[in-house]
């Protein structure tokens, strides 16, 4: 069972594109407070986000910092869930890089947070389960360099629903990236820049 603080990782559809910003300016730091997490980005500029009243996102190309204009329509009332709703836009659909890694950073103190010591035989199985298939799904992506969810499900035998279950706790772990390909969301294996690899052993 999912645990009920984690944020939504279903992916959101892509953004249209503008020419003219709309909405009123909401400051960052504010969400990411609101939301109950902590900003863990520090950057010259913040995102520049903006809510208005259309019914759909949209984004205002900018050299080096584009303007991010998020639908208020379907936002949940009540402010803290209204402010996660708002991350999860912007790190899943708009692919802002400071929200994806707040959001990240949350889930990974969540998981440390709530990780018992004494696992019974059920929680063991059910563990060794999913680490296998994150295995298949790691070893398809290696193989295929890139694929659907539904090609997922195909190259591994696993069905679909499983198969985005899997995905979306790899995503989490920093293990596989999505893109937005139209309609589709396409799986990627996360590739660690050198200067991240651990330094080999001296032994």
């Amino acid at each position: 069972m999912m645990h009920p603080e984690i944020l939504d990782l279903a992916p959101v559809p892509p953004p249209a594109y503008g020419t003219v910003p709309a909405g009123r300016r909401v400051a960052f730091e504010d969400i990411v407070r609101s939301a109950g997490m902590r900003n863990v980005v520090t950057l010259p500029f913040p995102p520049d986000i903006r809510l208005h009243d259309g019914f759909e996102d949209f984004v205002v190309p900018r050299a080096g910092r584009p303007i991010y204009c998020v639908s208020a329509v379907r936002l949940p009332f009540e402010r803290r869930a209204r402010s996660r709703e708002v991350l999860r836009r912007l790190a899943y659909g708009f692919f802002d890089y400071a929200a994806r890694e707040v959001v990240a950073r949350y889930h990974r103190d969540l998981k440390r947070s709530t990780i018992s010591p004494d696992l019974d035989g059920a929680d063991r199985s059910a563990r060794r389960a999913m680490s296998e298939a994150a295995l298949r799904v790691k070893r398809a992506l290696r193989s295929a360099g890139s694929a659907s969810i539904g090609e997922l499900a195909e190259m591994t035998g696993m069905a679909q629903p499983n198969v985005s279950r899997i995905v979306r706790i790899m995503v989490e772990n920093e293990t596989v990236q999505l893109e937005k390909d139209g309609r589709r969301t396409i799986c990627r294996l996360k590739v660690i820049p050198r200067d991240e690899l651990p330094a080999p052993s001296m032994r």
